[in-house]
C-alpha cells in the first residue's frame, strides 16, 4: 500500500500545476473503517517523507459530504487531490470539477466514473475475487453453499472483487448467497447478525463464509463467529 501511496504522491507532485509547499488533498471514504485508517496513517507518513503537506479529509461513508468536501478544497486552494471514492458514480461530478479547474487528481484504491481519464493507483480487485474463488473451488469440489458478504455497494473495489469472485464461482458448481454490508458505526453487529441469519438459512449446507477483510479481522466478529 504504500508503494501505490508513493507513486500517487509523486504523480501528484510532479504535476506541472502543482508548485512547491502548496498543498495535497486525500480524501478518504470513511475513516470509521481499519483498512482505511491503515491507509490514511501511511498517506500520512508517506507525505512527511517526502516533504509533502497533505490534508486528509474523511467522508465517514456519505457522498453528498466527500462531493462537498472536496468542492471545498478547491475553493480554498488545494493543488492536488487524491481521492478514494466512497461511491464509484456519486462522487464523479466533483472530480470531474477538479479536472476542470485544470487541478492534478488520482484515485486510490477505489476508481470513479469519469469522463476523462483520471490515473489510478490500486490492486486489481477483479482478479483478487478470482483467486479466492480458486481457493473456494479447490476446497469444495463437489460443491457447496458459499455465503458471500459484501462489503459497500457503490465502491468500485467491492464491485470489480464481487464480480471476479461471482465469475469464478460459475464453473464450481457453488451456490451463493450473498448480503450487502454497509460500512459504518456498527457495520460489525450487522456482520455478525447477517452471518446468524445464513447460518439458520443454510443450516448443515453452508461450507464458507466470505465477509469484507477488514471486518472479519475485528475480534468483535471472532466472537460471533464462535457462537453462530
Amino acid at each position: 500500500m504504500k508503494k501505490l501511496i508513493l507513486a500517487a504522491l509523486i504523480a501528484l507532485t510532479t504535476a506541472p500545476a502543482l508548485a512547491e509547499n502548496e498543498q495535497i488533498v486525500f480524501s478518504t471514504p470513511n475513516l470509521a473503517m481499519p483498512f482505511e485508517v491503515h491507509m490514511q496513517r501511511t498517506a500520512v507518513q508517506a507525505a512527511k517523507e517526502m516533504g509533502v503537506k497533505l490534508q486528509v479529509l474523511d467522508s465517514q461513508g456519505s457522498s453528498p459530504k466527500q462531493v462537498a468536501d472536496l468542492e471545498n478544497a478547491i475553493t480554498r486552494g488545494a493543488q492536488g487531490f487524491i481521492v478514494s471514492p466512497n461511491d464509484v458514480n456519486a462522487v464523479s461530478s466533483a472530480v470531474g470539477e477538479i479536472q476542470d479547474a485544470r487541478l492534478p487528481v488520482v484515485t486510490l484504491d477505489r476508481s470513479v466514473a469519469s469522463d476523462k481519464p483520471v490515473p489510478h493507483f490500486g490492486a486489481n480487485n477483479y482478479k483478487g475475487g478470482q483467486a479466492v474463488a480458486d481457493f473456494v473451488k479447490a476446497k469444495f469440489p463437489d460443491g457447496a453453499d458459499i455465503v458471500l458478504l459484501t462489503g459497500q455497494p457503490g465502491s468500485s473495489s467491492n464491485i470489480e472483487r464481487t464480480k471476479g469472485i461471482r465469475d469464478g464461482l460459475k464453473a464450481g458448481a457453488l451456490n451463493t448467497r450473498s448480503s450487502p454490508i454497509r460500512p459504518g458505526t456498527g457495520c460489525v453487529l450487522k456482520v455478525c447478525a447477517s452471518l446468524k441469519a445464513c447460518c439458520r438459512r443454510c443450516r448443515k449446507n453452508l461450507r464458507s463464509f466470505f465477509p469484507p477483510t477488514t471486518i472479519w479481522r475485528s475480534a468483535q466478529l471472532k466472537r460471533c463467529r464462535g457462537r453462530a
